[in-house]
């Protein structure tokens, strides 16, 4: 017989002593149903989760380096012109001063001052970081007649490499975070496909396999959570009722069969009544054999 097997008993099963792969082999031989479909969750809910992760990584990506271009226009608005009275006056103290600022905002890791003959004024942070983005802001100087003089360039490198960093962190707590939602997902779906489909099918099984003619009347009954109403049947109370109603068309020809036997069982006698009266010899044999198949007293 097939036995019905419970998933809560089959997982307290899996312990470290009887070993967890014993253990699985054993739940993938015992519900082979269940095991297929925690199989196709898992592959399915995983693929999910990598598409979702990567969605998620691509959108933070762009934030970061929206993030980052808003940080050096933000730059631009603010600090321009008084970078470009600094650098007019000459002012390297004050230059200097406002640089530091600026190289303190997030992700920004160089400065670079240039005039107009493309002379370095001033230079701070990193040189050559890795992945940079560059912008380079235009310094003028408005002369007495209201015209504007370009007289250097401010250079803003920009790292992605922090972007990066913070990507990578964000990967491992959403695929940690979403690894665990899987397999809780995962293991609430087989529960559920357990108890209202798994189960139920074992009790089909099972009382398939036990269907005798001296049980016919033992009807299909499948057990249902409390929670379910009886007025709602689904696929699997649609089976039992066609076993119950196989169950009884067999109890109805099983009861035709033997009212004709006993009706040929009295034909047969009465026959037998009318041939045994007759003063004369009744023979009946087999063609081909020529045996004796019937012979009145």
């Amino acid at each position: 017989t097939l036995p019905g097997v419970d998933l809560l008993d089959t997982l307290k099963t899996i312990t470290p002593k009887k070993g967890f792969l014993r253990s699985i082999f054993r739940y993938r031989k015992e519900t082979p149903l269940g095991y297929t479909l925690l199989f196709y969750i898992l592959i399915v809910s995983s693929l999910i989760t990598l598409l979702g992760t990567g969605l998620q990584l691509v959108l933070d990506y762009r934030k970061d380096i929206s993030m980052i271009r808003d940080r050096i226009q933000y730059i631009q608005d603010s600090h321009q012109a008084a970078v470009g009275s600094s650098l007019w006056n000459m002012d390297h103290e004050l230059l200097n001063t406002q640089l530091t600022g600026i190289l303190e905002l997030p992700d920004i890791e160089g400065l670079l001052i240039t005039d107009a003959d493309d002379n370095t004024v001033v230079r701070m942070g990193e040189r050559n970081p890795q992945q940079p983005i560059i912008h380079h802001i235009p310094l003028f100087h408005t002369d007495w007649k209201g015209q504007e003089v370009h007289i250097g360039t401010i250079t803003i490198v920009a790292s992605l490499s922090v972007v990066f960093e913070r990507l990578m962190s964000r990967v491992f707590v959403i695929l940690g975070v979403q690894g665990v939602k899987t397999f809780l997902i995962s293991g609430f779906i087989l529960l559920i496909v357990q108890v209202l489909v798994t189960r139920r099918l074992s009790e089909i099984a099972v009382y398939a396999q036990r269907m005798e003619l001296s049980n016919l009347h033992v009807p299909l009954l499948l057990s249902r959570s409390k929670n379910i109403s009886s007025s709602s049947p689904d696929e699997l109370d649609w089976v039992s009722q066609a076993f119950n109603e196989m169950r009884l068309k067999m109890i109805d020809d099983i009861s035709q069969i033997r009212q004709a036997e006993v009706e040929i069982q009295a034909a047969y006698q009465r026959f037998r009544l009318v041939v045994d009266s007759l003063d004369s010899v009744v023979l009946v044999t087999d063609q081909k054999s020529h045996q004796i198949i019937f012979i009145n007293n």
